[in-house]
C-alpha cells in the first residue's frame, strides 16, 4: 500500500474540445484504479486552445479534485512534444529563435542560399564543400512553426515565459501545492521536423557558437569545419572538442534554466532528452 507519490502516474492525453466535468470524472477514476497521479498531456486532436482561458480552468478543476482526494497532479510542459517550442509559439516570436543548424553540402548541390547563409567553403581536391546554416522551415507538426535553437538563451527564456510562466500567474497562491512539478519531453538540439533527414550532413549550431567555442577550446571552430564531416585534420580532437562544448552550452542554456525555474518555484522537474538511448544525436 505505497503513498501517491511511489505508485505510476498516468501521462494523460488531453484531446477533442475538453470537458471539465469529464476530466474530474477521470481524476475519480485514476485514483479507483490504484494511481498515484497524472501528468497533465497537451496531445493530438486537441481542440481547447493550449494555455487559453478555457484550457486553465479544466486544470484549475482536474489539480483541485487531485488535492482532494491525494493524487500528484503534474505538468507535462508542452503541446505534444518536443519541449521547448510552446506549441510553436516560441519561434513565432522572432528568426533568431528557430532551430538553427549547420549543413555541409557539395558545392554543385542547392543553390538557393544567400551569401549570408554560407558559414565557410572548403577544397581539397576530392571534396568541394559549404557549410551551410540552416534554419528549421515551419511544419505542420510545430503548428505551422518550427522547433527552437535550444544553445540560444533568448529562445529559451521565451519558452519559459509562454509555457512556465503562465502556469504561474494563473496559480502563484498555491503553486508548489498544487502542481508536483513539470515533465519536459524529448528535447534536444537537432530536431527540425521537415528539414533533417538521414541523407543530410548536419550538426547542432547557433550562430554564437564559434566564439564560444573559441573561448572554451582555444582555436578556431570554422576553418576545422570539415573535420566535423571528413576524416581530414586533428579530426579526433575537433570533433571531441565540439561535442563537448555543444553538449555542455545544450545542459546549462537549456537543462539547467529549466531546472532553476522549477527550483525557484518549489516544484520538481523531470522527464527525458531524445534518443538518450543511443550516441546517434
Amino acid at each position: 500500500d505505497p503513498p501517491g507519490a511511489y505508485r505510476d502516474m498516468a501521462l494523460w492525453s488531453w484531446n477533442d474540445d475538453l470537458d471539465r466535468n469529464e476530466l474530474v470524472g477521470q481524476v475519480d477514476e485514476f485514483k479507483e484504479k490504484g494511481y498515484g497521479g497524472f501528468f497533465i498531456f497537451s496531445f493530438y486532436g486537441l481542440i481547447t486552445k493550449y494555455l487559453s482561458g478555457d484550457w486553465m480552468e479544466c486544470v484549475r478543476a482536474v489539480t483541485e479534485r487531485a488535492g482532494e482526494i491525494g493524487l500528484e497532479a503534474w505538468i507535462y510542459d508542452e503541446d505534444k512534444f518536443p519541449s521547448g517550442h510552446a506549441g510553436g509559439m516560441v519561434a513565432k516570436k522572432s528568426e533568431e529563435f528557430r532551430i538553427c543548424l549547420l549543413e555541409c553540402r557539395e558545392d554543385a548541390s542547392r543553390s538557393e542560399e544567400v551569401d549570408r547563409e554560407i558559414v565557410f567553403r572548403w577544397q581539397n581536391g576530392k571534396e568541394n564543400c559549404k557549410f551551410v546554416l540552416v534554419r528549421g522551415p515551419d511544419h505542420p507538426f510545430y503548428n505551422y512553426s518550427t522547433y527552437i535553437d535550444t544553445l540560444n538563451p533568448k529562445a529559451v527564456e521565451t519558452f519559459l515565459d509562454i509555457t512556465h510562466e503562465a502556469y504561474y500567474r494563473q496559480f502563484r497562491q498555491d503553486f508548489s501545492k498544487r502542481f508536483a512539478g513539470f515533465f519536459a519531453d524529448e528535447f534536444n538540439m537537432l530536431n527540425a521536423d521537415g528539414y533533417s533527414s538521414d541523407d543530410r550532413r548536419t550538426i547542432s549550431w547557433t550562430p554564437a557558437l564559434p566564439g564560444i567555442f573559441r573561448a572554451k577550446c582555444g582555436y578556431d571552430l570554422i576553418p576545422n569545419l570539415p573535420s566535423l564531416f571528413f576524416r581530414t585534420g586533428d579530426y579526433r580532437r575537433i570533433r571531441y572538442d565540439y561535442r563537448r562544448t555543444v553538449t555542455e552550452l545544450f545542459v546549462n542554456t537549456f537543462t539547467r534554466k529549466m531546472y532553476d525555474w522549477c527550483d525557484k518555484h518549489g516544484v520538481k522537474l523531470t522527464g527525458h532528452i531524445v534518443y538518450e538511448d543511443n550516441l546517434s544525436r
